[in-house]
C-alpha cells in the first residue's frame, strides 16, 4: 500500500500507467470482439461480445479510457474481421458509447436513493433486460447457429449449436438471477452500472442505424436494430458480474482513471 501511495504522487508514473491501461483495454476490446461471435444463417444475424469490454473499460477506468478503447479497439476488430466499411462509423459510435457510459456512471453516483428503491430498480431493470433478450432471441435468433472466433471471415474456431426457445429462456433466467443476486449482494451501485450501460446500448442502436442508412446507404438498416440491442444486452450480462469481481482491486483501478 505504501508503494502505491508513493506512485500516486508521481505524475509521470501516473501518466505512464494510464497510457498502458488504455493500450491494454484497446487490445482486449479488439480480441474479445473477434474471439467469440455468433452467426445464424437463417436470419443472417451476427453479434459479438465485444460490447462487454467497452462497458468494462468505461465503468472501471472512466469515460476517457472507455471512449478510446471502445472506439479504437472495436474499429481494429472491424478491419480484422473483414468489415472495413464499418470501421469509420465504429470508431465514432463506440467511442461515444464508451464515453457516455463512463460519464453517466460517475455522474449518477452522486444521486441518492433509498436502498429499497435501488433494489426495486435493479429487479425491474434485470427483468426488462432479460425479457428483451428472450424475445429478441426467440424472434430473430432461432435455428442453427455457428459460434466461434473469426478473422476476415475465416474461423479460428467454430462449433454449431441449435438456438431455440428453451435455450433463450435458460439464458434469460440465468441473466435475471445473476443481476438480482449481484444487486443485493454488493450494493445499489449495480443499478447505476446497468442504467449507464443501457444508455450506451441505445447509443449504438441509433448510431449504427444512422451510419448504415446515410453513410453506407443500406436500405434495410432497420433490420440491424434487434441485433444491436441483443449485442448490448449480452454485453451487460457479461460486464456486470465481471466488473463486480474486479472491483476488489478498486484502489489500483481508481489510480488509473482519467480525471478532468
Amino acid at each position: 500500500m505504501s508503494e502505491l501511495k508513493i506512485y500516486t504522487n508521481n505524475e509521470e508514473m501516473r501518466s505512464s500507467i494510464k497510457i498502458a491501461t488504455t493500450a491494454m483495454m484497446i487490445v482486449l476490446v479488439c480480441i474479445v470482439t473477434m474471439i467469440f461471435s455468433v452467426y445464424l444463417p437463417s436470419s443472417e444475424g451476427f453479434f459479438n461480445i465485444g460490447e462487454a469490454m467497452v462497458y468494462i473499460s468505461a465503468i472501471l477506468f472512466g469515460p476517457y479510457v472507455g471512449a478510446i478503447s471502445g472506439g479504437v479497439g472495436s474499429m481494429l476488430a472491424d478491419f480484422l474481421l473483414g468489415f472495413p466499411h464499418y470501421a469509420p462509423g465504429t470508431l465514432i459510435i463506440k467511442g461515444i458509447e464508451g464515453y457516455i457510459v463512463g460519464f453517466f456512471y460517475f455522474k449518477m453516483k452522486k444521486l441518492e436513493l433509498s436502498q429499497k428503491n435501488w433494489y426495486l430498480l435493479t429487479i425491474l431493470i434485470a427483468f426488462l433486460i432479460n425479457l428483451a433478450v428472450i424475445l429478441i432471441g426467440f424472434i430473430y435468433y432461432q435455428g442453427l447457429a455457428y459460434v466461434g472466433g473469426y478473422i476476415g471471415g475465416t474461423p479460428i474456431w467454430e462449433i454449431t449449436a441449435e438456438f431455440n426457445m428453451i435455450l433463450w429462456l435458460i439464458i434469460g433466467v440465468i441473466g435475471f438471477i445473476s443481476i438480482v443476486v449481484i444487486g443485493y449482494k454488493y450494493s445499489q451501485d449495480i443499478g447505476l452500472k446497468i442504467i449507464s450501460m443501457l444508455i450506451g446500448g441505445i447509443i449504438i442502436v441509433i448510431g449504427y442505424l444512422l451510419y448504415a442508412t446515410f453513410v453506407l446507404q443500406y436500405a434495410g438498416a432497420f433490420t440491424e436494430i434487434p441485433f444491436n440491442f441483443l449485442q448490448s444486452f449480452i454485453g451487460i450480462l457479461i460486464a456486470v458480474p465481471t466488473i463486480s469481481s474486479l472491483e476488489k482491486y478498486s484502489g489500483v483501478i481508481a489510480f488509473t482513471r482519467f480525471k478532468k
